[in-house]
């Protein structure tokens, strides 16, 4: 397989259509016709997976969140683009399936979902001038109070937590959407959520929840989106058994001082 099929082996699985307007996704760096025997699937791309890459003699990473976001001014070696100069230089192809990952059937939206709810009942935070495709879900679980629902966050993504509400309330209604979802907590206010699982969120964001009388929770950025390797990876073996694939051990670069 090439690295210009493994893309379109991607694609397949999670179409462009779903990614947002302003996204980057697909094939990244590397030489299209390259073949491609072993794959290294992470979250992100980083100094430390490009060594995980190289150590283990992978061919390409395939990330969630792209090596590149805005057209790069210069790609120089130790210097601005040298990620890409090192990946380049070493013959790692990179391909990134970002919000089209998130927003597909099957995605890591419904992924992150699964691990609360019994079964998607609704749909939010949908792409502008798109209104079927969705980045948030939304679903009923039996009611336990907040802090239980705190307590289960915590155990299912790891990583502290941060959040307002009143713990001994009830939560029957919830909102989930993985990574940045500060902008759609009036959206989830209004469908009727009792608690909003999300990340990314400032303090003003936690104080126009709590008025709105909305529970919210910052489980972190990398904590909501952490299964996106594991889910390339059971994928991918579907898809393209040839392949050898490996998880990255990427872990949160956020570190906490308590």
């Amino acid at each position: 397989m090439t690295l210009s099929e493994l893309e379109q082996a991607l694609f397949n699985l999670w179409p462009r259509r779903y990614a947002a307007a302003w996204d980057n996704v697909g094939m990244q760096a590397g030489d299209p016709a390259a073949p491609v025997r072993k794959v290294l699937v992470a979250l992100d791309v980083t100094d430390g997976v490009a060594g995980e890459a190289a150590r283990l003699g992978a061919d390409c990473i395939v990330s969630h969140h792209p090596l590149l976001f805005s057209p790069a001014r210069s790609v120089l070696a130790g210097g601005p683009g040298g990620l890409v100069y090192r990946l380049v230089r070493s013959g790692v192809g990179v391909i990134s399936m970002h919000t089209n990952l998130d927003a597909a059937p099957g995605g890591l939206a419904d992924r992150f979902a699964s691990l609360f709810l019994p079964s998607i009942t609704g749909r939010f935070a949908a792409e502008p001038d798109r209104p079927d495709i969705f980045f948030g879900r939304l679903g009923q679980i039996r009611p336990i109070p907040l802090s239980a629902l705190l307590d289960r966050t915590r155990g299912l993504l790891g990583g502290p937590l941060r959040y307002v509400g009143d713990p001994g309330r009830a939560v029957s209604v919830l909102a989930l959407l993985n990574g940045a979802g500060k902008d759609y907590i009036d959206e989830a206010a209004a469908l009727g959520a009792d608690a909003y699982i999300t990340a990314d969120l400032g303090y003003h964001a936690f104080q126009h929840a709590r008025e709105l009388g909305l529970a919210v929770i910052d489980a972190g950025h990398f904590q909501t989106e952490r299964h996106a390797p594991a889910l390339f990876a059971d994928a991918l073996r579907r898809a393209a058994p040839a392949l050898e694939i490996v998880e990255s051990a990427q872990t949160d670069l956020i570190r906490f001082h308590a």
